[in-house]
């Protein structure tokens, strides 16, 4: 089986390197960069497990390109950039895309799925989250933090054509080691990973602060949480029901468990990158224009993310 990853970062790399033990499955590893295709193709991967064991694949189990246009379309496709580039990736990389390429998605934020689709029908595509934990280390090999669990599902749960791509990844993933939940409300828990990031990314990236923060500084916990309210007032318009203090609880419980950590969206504006705002605190705002609402809150802070990254990128 011919398996693509575009965007082989910290997530993209352990889903390659694990996915690669299956000696019959064909692993394409889709970067920017030619440095890190060279890297790659010369040095393989290595995820530094949680027990302090090393899993690599060494070079020659994958393959790292940065243009593909001379690629046959893969079987599956795992879309794992930033959120904010999944438009551009998808079209760039289109080549991949064939009628019958069951797409997945485990990418932060809403809407990706609407990106995806530029290329490729609803049918084609699975949605979901994943709570593996994963940062890249100075040496360029991948630190594997935590070892959550995947949730997927149809994106077009209608679609026969679907539930079979479903079924396919949910094998593919659970034979990788992955522990994997197949769901037939995939959408909600799509917004509950993004209501937890509405809570946590956007307050941490504007104070320059650790995940932690969020339940220690009390102006820090009371934004946050008008913010997730906010957020699950403008869901309600779509037909999704979440208990607020439920859901502050979840979000207050993964900023502790994850209090060191500096979420991805302050690491890409320290160093002037765009951040994943729009895909998050913006597709809150988004959602709620859809329906003539305002999400006051989560606009602004969309706003002033993105101008201070914008100032970043200057220096």
């Amino acid at each position: 089986m011919k398996i693509a990853i575009i965007g082989t970062g910290a997530i993209g790399s352990l889903f390659a390197c694990r996915l690669a033990d299956d000696k019959s499955n064909e692993i394409l590893c889709v970067v920017k960069h030619k440095t890190h295709a060279e890297s790659i193709n010369m040095n393989g991967i290595t995820i530094n497990e949680e027990d302090g064991k090393k899993h690599s694949q060494p070079a020659g189990r994958l393959r790292a390109v940065t243009d593909t246009d001379e690629e046959t379309p893969a079987d599956v496709i795992l879309v794992s950039v930033k959120a904010n580039v999944t438009e551009e990736a998808v079209k760039k990389h289109s080549s991949l895309f064939g009628k019958d390429t069951a797409v997945v998605t485990l990418q932060n934020g809403y809407g990706n799925h609407l990106d995806i689709m530029k290329v490729t029908e609803a049918e084609n595509i699975v949605i979901g989250t994943t709570a593996m934990g994963v940062n890249i280390a100075k040496d360029g090999s991948i630190n594997l933090a935590g070892n959550g669990g995947t949730v997927i599902g149809a994106l077009a749960p209608e679609s026969e054509k679907c539930q079979t791509a479903v079924n396919t990844i949910e094998k593919l993933f659970s034979s990788a080691g992955f522990k994997v939940r197949v769901t037939d409300n995939v959408q909600n828990a799509v917004f509950k990973k993004l209501l937890i990031n509405v809570g946590i990314n956007a307050v941490c990236t504007l104070n320059n602060a650790e995940n932690r923060y969020i339940c220690i500084d009390e102006q820090m916990n009371d934004y946050a949480k008008h913010l997730v309210f906010e957020a699950i007032d403008v869901l309600e318009l779509e037909g999704y029901h979440f208990d607020k203090e439920e859901t502050w609880k979840e979000v207050e419980t993964v900023a502790q468990n994850t209090g060191d950590n500096i979420c991805s969206m302050l690491q890409d504006s320290r160093k002037g990158r765009k951040t994943e705002i729009r895909k998050i605190n913006g597709a809150i705002a988004d959602i709620a224009r859809s329906h003539n609402a305002e999400a006051r809150l989560n606009y602004a802070i969309t706003r002033e993310i993105e101008m201070m990254s914008s100032f970043r990128s200057l220096f």
